[in-house]
């Protein structure tokens, strides 16, 4: 996609896929092609940077699922029925070999 931010407004804008998401810091809705969904956190700046709530996002800006647990292992897929047990723990150790054998 292609980022945009405007430093007068603080808004950040996100073109994807045909869609245009807008989040603005301090404001807790997520507005994608014109419709305000409201989030659980406000976009915001911390250290000069821009942190955008990654689950809204996903879930609202791109129709995407999120996957996360306590390890810190965090998912993005199309496939709403992607993680079982049995097949994150198997994501879970293909992802520790990799990192091992890089």
């Amino acid at each position: 996609g292609v980022v945009g931010w405007d430093e007068a407004t603080e808004t950040v804008t996100i073109d994807i896929d045909g869609r245009q998401i807008v989040l603005k810091i301090g404001d807790s809705n997520i507005v994608v092609d014109g419709t305000a969904t409201a989030m659980d956190v406000a976009a915001e700046t911390i250290h000069d940077r821009t942190m955008i709530p990654l689950r809204a996002l996903v879930e609202v800006g791109l129709n995407k699922n999120v996957f996360w647990d306590d390890r810190g292992l965090i998912v993005i897929s199309d496939d709403a029925n992607l993680l079982t047990p049995e097949t994150d723990e198997a994501i879970i150790q293909e992802m520790l070999n990799y990192l091992m054998y890089r």
